[in-house]
C-alpha cells in the first residue's frame, strides 16, 4: 500500500509517478487490449452487467463525459468556438442506482469533486483552484432549490465556463474561466420543483423507468449476483476502465503514447445527414415548445468528437488532428436523437401541469380520458412523468 505524503517525502508528481506504476503492474493486459479495440461497447457491457437494464443506458452518454473534458474546441468557418464538454442528467426512482453509478464514474474521470450539498461560497473557493474538474452530486433537488447555487452551477456547465465570485478584498465580483463537466441524479419529481430550463438546455438528460418486466429480471440478476465468486473479474475490469481513461488523459497532457489532439477532422457529409436526420427533429421540438434547440445542434458534435476520442487507438490522427469516422456519426446521431425527444417531453410535461391545473392524480386521469376519447393514446412516458411529479408536489 503506498504511504501518504506525510508518511513518505515524494513530491505530488512523483506520487502519481509511482500510482501510475503499480497500476501498470496490476492491469491484466489481455483486458487491455480488449478495451482498446471497442472501448465504447466495452464499458456500456461492463456497467450494464453492474446495473441491469440502467448501466448501459447511462454509459452511451457518461462513458463520452471524461475525455470531453480534456478535448480542444472546435471551430466553425468564422472562427467562433465551441467548448467539447458534455454534462449528464440522470433522472430515475430511488433504489435504481444511482449514488453506485456516481462513486463508479468518480473512480474514473477527472479531478472529480463529489458532494451531496454545499454553499455556493464554499463551492467557489475549491472551483478558484482548479481549472479542470468534474461536478458529481446525486441529489440534484438540493442543489438546485438553491437559486445562487443553482446559477453558479449553470455558468460553470454552461458554454460560458465562468466562475464569479465576490471578494472581500477588493470588494468586487472576480471572474475565471474553468472546463467543468458534471454528472447530476435526482428523480423525475425534481423536475417541476427545482431544475430549471437553465438546466435542461446545459446538459444531456436521461430518464429511466423500470417496466414490470424490467424490474423482476434485475431483482433476478442482483439474487444471482449475491455470493457470487466474479469478484475477481469485475475488479480486473474495473482496474482496466480506469486505466484505459488514464492512458487518454495523459495523452492530451503530453505524456502518453501519442501526442495530443489539438484538432478534428469531420468529413463533409457529416454535415449532411446532420441537417437531413436532426435539423428537422430540432423544427418539429421548437414547434411543440417554443424553445430553440441550438445547443443541441452543437451537442450532436461534441458526441461526435468524444466518441473518436474514447476510440482514440482506433483512429487516424493527421497533423495533430483526429479524423472522425463513420461509427462517430452513429454514435453522435443516435444520442442526439433521444436527447432532443427527452427533452421535447419534458419541456411539454412541465407546462402541461402548469396550462392544464393538474395538481392531483384525479386531475391526471381525468385530462387522461378527455385525451384519449378520440382514440388518441396518450405516451406512456408522458404518462409516467406527470404521475411522479403530481405524486411528489
Amino acid at each position: 500500500m503506498l504511504k501518504t505524503a506525510d508518511e513518505k517525502d515524494l513530491s505530488i508528481e512523483e506520487q502519481k509517478e509511482e500510482i501510475v506504476i503499480q497500476v501498470e503492474e496490476e492491469i491484466d493486459q489481455e483486458e487491455l487490449k480488449i478495451i482498446r479495440s471497442n472501448p465504447y461497447d466495452y464499458i456500456k457491457n461492463y456497467f450494464e452487467e453492474l446495473f441491469p437494464y440502467m448501466g448501459g443506458r447511462v454509459m452511451e452518454v457518461l462513458s463520452l463525459v471524461p475525455g470531453s473534458l480534456v478535448l480542444p474546441r472546435f471551430r466553425d468557418v468564422n472562427g467562433k468556438e465551441t467548448i467539447a464538454r458534455i454534462s449528464y442528467l440522470l433522472l430515475s426512482p430511488p433504489g435504481t442506482g444511482k449514488t453506485s453509478l456516481s462513486n463508479y464514474f468518480s473512480d474514473f474521470c477527472l479531478n472529480p469533486f463529489q458532494f451531496e450539498y454545499i454553499t455556493d461560497s464554499k463551492l467557489s473557493s475549491v472551483l478558484n483552484k482548479l481549472n479542470k474538474v468534474t461536478i458529481i452530486s446525486s441529489d440534484v433537488a438540493r442543489i438546485f432549490r438553491d437559486p445562487f447555487l443553482a446559477k453558479l452551477v449553470e455558468n460553470i456547465i454552461g458554454d460560458e465556463g465562468k466562475l464569479s465570485r465576490f471578494t472581500q478584498r477588493t470588494k468586487s465580483v472576480e471572474e475565471k474561466k474553468i472546463d467543468a463537466v458534471s454528472y447530476f441524479a435526482g428523480t423525475p419529481a425534481n423536475l417541476y420543483s427545482t431544475i430549471s430550463d437553465g438546466l435542461i438546455f446545459r446538459v444531456c438528460p436521461h430518464i429511466v423507468f423500470h417496466s414490470e418486466k424490467e424490474h423482476e429480471e434485475i431483482l433476478k440478476r442482483i439474487n444471482n449476483m449475491i455470493g457470487n465468486s466474479n469478484g475477481n473479474k469485475i475488479k480486473r475490469k474495473e482496474k482496466v476502465i480506469k486505466y484505459y481513461y488514464q492512458m487518454l488523459y495523459k495523452i492530451q497532457e503530453g505524456k502518453g503514447e501519442i501526442n495530443p489532439i489539438e484538432g478534428y477532422v469531420i468529413p463533409d457529409y457529416f454535415r449532411q445527414e446532420i441537417e437531413e436526420k436532426l435539423i428537422p427533429l430540432f423544427v418539429k421540438s421548437y414547434e411543440n415548445t417554443n424553445f430553440e434547440f441550438n445547443r443541441e445542434l452543437n451537442q450532436c458534435y461534441k458526441y461526435m468528437v468524444s466518441h473518436a476520442f474514447l476510440n482514440l487507438f482506433n483512429r487516424r490522427i493527421t497533423e495533430g488532428k483526429m479524423v472522425l469516422e463513420d461509427a462517430d456519426l452513429r454514435v453522435a446521431l443516435n444520442l442526439s436523437e433521444k436527447e432532443i425527444k427527452i427533452k421535447t417531453v419534458i419541456l411539454q410535461c412541465i407546462n402541461m401541469i402548469s396550462e392544464r391545473r393538474l395538481k392531483t392524480l384525479m386531475d391526471l386521469d381525468l385530462y387522461l380520458k378527455s385525451y384519449e376519447k378520440n382514440g388518441r393514446k396518450f405516451p406512456e412516458i408522458y404518462y409516467k412523468i406527470l404521475q411522479t411529479i403530481i405524486r411528489n408536489r
